[in-house]
């Protein structure tokens, strides 16, 4: 069966305007709260506009991180209607144990927080491999948090690797970004930099391919930022 164009747009426009009317149908029954439909209509919504309007999309699932606050209130919802289902039945040992099962989860998540600082925000499930799983396959330290900390390493160690009373160093991302650590002593040099400093997030591993790498910042096997220094013999 073939669908011309115009008759795929009508399917687009139709089909959130179909679950819109059937939420209100739920409503007016009273299968389904308010409060349900509200959260649904977060979820639901932006999806059907982006089926609608077929924006560009910038760094692919970007776009949907912010649909993740419903699904959890969705779940939530769900998971505390099973518990009063339970407890209705006389299940409450079952009840208690989904109860317990949830809290360790959520003691696994906090340890795996501290154990990320300061990457929390690359946290991924231990189902899916968590970090270590992941390395390499997606965009994880998307922000460059790892600048903060490899600069502070550099303005530590960077004596070891130059006799310079102010060494030259270029970045892969915006130096102001590490103004606040360069402490007066680096000066940025795009050509011959002393130091380089890259995130791994984009495809800088081929700059300055004679230089040494001398240290990487990353968590769990996974590296975020790397610092080269140029070879004693190019000084």
């Amino acid at each position: 069966m073939r669908f011309s164009s115009r008759g795929i747009g009508i399917l687009r426009l139709e089909s959130p305007i179909g679950g819109l009317v059937t939420y209100l149908k739920l409503i007016e029954r009273r299968v389904i709260q308010i409060q349900i439909l509200v959260i649904g209509l977060t979820l639901l919504f932006p999806l059907a506009t982006l089926i609608v309007l077929r924006p560009t999309l910038y760094d692919g699932t970007r776009q949907f991180l912010f649909l993740a606050v419903p699904l959890i209130l969705l779940a939530v919802y769900g998971f505390i209607f099973f518990l009063h289902y339970l407890v209705r039945k006389k299940k409450k040992l079952i009840a208690a144990g989904l109860i317990l099962v949830v809290l360790v989860a959520q003691l696994q998540v906090i340890k795996d927080m501290n154990d990320l600082h300061p990457y929390e925000y690359i946290y991924l499930s231990p189902l899916i491999g968590g970090v270590p799983a992941a390395s390499g396959q997606y965009e994880m330290d998307y922000w460059g948090t790892c600048s903060e900390p490899a600069i502070q390493w550099l303005a530590h160690n960077y004596r070891k690797y130059t006799t310079r009373r102010s060494p030259t160093i270029e970045t892969s991302f915006n130096a102001q970004q590490l103004a606040h650590y360069l402490l007066g002593v680096f000066k940025i040099n795009h050509k011959h930099p002393d130091f380089y400093i890259f995130n791994t997030r984009f495809d800088h591993k081929h700059q300055f391919p004679s230089y040494k790498i001398i240290h990487t910042e990353g968590v769990q096997g996974y590296t975020a930022c790397v610092i080269k220094a140029k070879p004693p013999s190019a000084k």
